[in-house]
């Protein structure tokens, strides 16, 4: 296909050209009127070159250079040869030139009928040669060609409709293939513009096209595609091999590719549509409702799951992620940007995203999880493996995490919500009504445990550690700023705090407690050495811990 090949061609004498399609209309042509214009001893001189950098639509020609003869008497173009032309894929066929003898003042042009299935832009550059009875002229020159996707490049041209059962292989290059509703080709199809599967129609082979394939409902293409624009397929159409396209590649609900699919734009599956293989695409991913890929998909953009869609396979991805309710995710993702589940949605791999991580109500995340951002758990939410967020981590009621946790903001805990391991944040940790840690916690900020919160380890904390009522730490306290126990609170270890140590009655801590300014025990319990906060000599007991309030 014209796509992956960078052409050469030599056009020799007018016969050259004898085949060469006839000029066609283009949107926009800019001239820089720039002469090539030497020294007058340079014979090159008397040669003329008008260059454009020209822009035009698929399928339409354009002009890239005009020629003038400057001599005195007839100048012959004897060759034009095609040194490189990029992206562009210009071929024989592509070049017109509208006279290849030019009496003294006369012009000619050159101009090129350009194909592309994405929009593109490169330079073409040409060797020319030409020649008077005297003297003989070789020169190379460059142009810059836009090529611009066609919004409907298999309209108009040259088409071969299929009306009936045939059995053979069809190659008509530039030709719009046409298989008419319930007939079969049994052959394949290759160097075709366009093909067209109309309902119920079959080609039993391969097909090949220099821009779209489209399957009608219920069509079928029984091996593979290979597209240099976009594949479509019909309802409940299906292509029983491979895919390739350079363009997008759409699905319709209930259709279907058996195997590996590749695209350059984006992918689109509806409703209960499915690819059983891999799908590599430099574009976004969307699959409808209940829309499944069995295999590995490899996004550029995004990719978004509606309802109950599913990947079977590992995901990666340079944009965001995004699973509606239940969608499912079978291996681990990894995306450039956000990660969004919704409610019930799972990844039961590992995830990874370069920005926010957010888990609706009730969804999963079965393996760790690490992102450049902030990670948040709705209600129910679980994460199975541990969590390492750039910025803030938050779970809302009777969340999970299952693992150890880092995170570069704070750390909340909704109501009963829970952390299994060790928790290390650069801010604050607040832990709601009834939630536990069950791991020792390292801060930045202050520490909050509100009511019958509980935390399993030790507390490490430059900040302030409040305990509100029957909260428990059932470690040791080491914070920077004050420690604060509210009615029944307990803390099972020592407790070393840089400011205040307030214990409210009914409160204890069960270890020594050390202040760097005083400990103050409002009608506390103050078993063991309690009340020995204070070696400052500030210590006050106001309930009368015996032998302990002045020590």
């Amino acid at each position: 296909m014209s796509r992956r090949a960078v052409l050469g061609l030599v056009l020799a004498g007018g016969a050259g050209l004898a085949g060469a399609q006839q000029t066609g209309a283009f949107s926009s042509v800019t001239g820089d009127r720039g002469f090539d214009v030497q020294t007058a001893s340079d014979q090159n001189a008397l040669l003329g070159i008008e260059t454009y950098a020209s822009e035009g639509q698929s399928g339409s020609s354009v002009p890239i250079f005009t020629l003038s003869n400057r001599f005195s008497g007839q100048l012959t173009i004897d060759q034009v040869s095609v040194i490189s032309s990029g992206s562009l894929g210009i071929t024989r066929d592509d070049l017109s030139l509208s006279k290849w003898t030019l009496g003294s003042g006369e012009q000619s042009d050159i101009e090129a009928t350009i194909s592309c299935g994405q929009s593109t832009t490169d330079d073409i550059t040409l060797k020319i040669a030409a020649s008077t009875d005297d003297e003989s002229i070789e020169l190379t020159r460059s142009a810059t060609v836009t090529c611009q996707q066609n919004s409907n490049p298999c309209a108009g041209g040259p088409r071969r409709v299929i009306s009936q059962d045939i059995g053979e292989d069809i190659d008509d290059p530039g030709v719009v293939i046409v298989i008419s509703s319930k007939v079969k080709l049994s052959g394949s199809v290759s160097n075709a513009r366009c093909v067209i599967l109309n309902e119920e129609a079959e080609i039993t082979g391969e097909v090949s096209a220099n821009s779209n394939v489209s399957l009608g409902r219920k069509a079928t293409i029984k091996s593979e595609v290979d597209a240099g624009g976009d594949i479509t397929l019909g309802e409940e159409a299906e292509i029983k091999g491979e895919v390739d396209a350079d363009g997008a590649v759409s699905l319709s609900r209930k259709s279907k590719i058996d195997g590996e699919a590749e695209a350059g734009a984006n992918v689109s599956l509806g409703e209960e549509a499915e690819i059983k293989g891999e799908l590599e695409t430099d574009g976004s991913v969307t699959l409808d409702r209940k829309a499944t890929i069995d295999g590995e998909v490899s996004a550029g953009g995004n990719v978004d799951l509606g309802e109950e869609a599913g990947i079977k396979g590992e995901l990666s991805a340079g944009g965001n992620l995004s699973l509606e309710r239940k969608a499912t995710i079978d291996g681990e993702a990894s995306v450039g940007g956000e990660i969004t589940l919704g409610d019930e949605a799972e990844i039961k791999g590992s995830a990874t995203a370069g920005g926010d991580a957010s888990l609706g109500r009730g969804a999963t995340i079965k393996g760790s999880t690490t992102v450049g951002g902030s990670a948040s758990l709705d209600d129910k939410a679980t994460i199975d493996g541990s969590v390492t967020a750039g910025q803030a981590l938050s779970l809302g009621e009777e969340a999970e995490v299952k693992g150890s946790v880092s995170a570069g903001g704070s750390v909340t805990l909704g109501n009963k919500s829970s952390i299994k391991g060790e928790t290390a944040a650069d801010a604050s940790v607040s832990i709601g009504e009834e939630a536990d840690i069950e791991g020792e916690v390292d801060a930045g900020g202050d520490v909050t445990l509100e009511r019958k919160a509980t935390i399993d380890g030790d507390v490490s904390t430059d900040g302030s550690v409040l305990l509100g009522e029957e909260a428990e730490i059932k470690g040791e306290v080491d914070a920077g700023g004050d420690v604060t126990l509210e009615r029944k609170a307990v803390v099972k270890g020592d407790v070393t705090a840089g400011g205040d140590i307030s214990v409210a009655p009914s409160a204890k801590i069960e270890g020594e407690a050390k202040s760097n300014t005083n400990s103050d025990n409002e009608s506390g319990d103050c078993p063991g050495n309690s009340g020995s906060a204070g070696n400052s000599g500030n210590a006050e007991n106001s309930n009368g811990c015996p032998g302990n309030a002045g020590n």
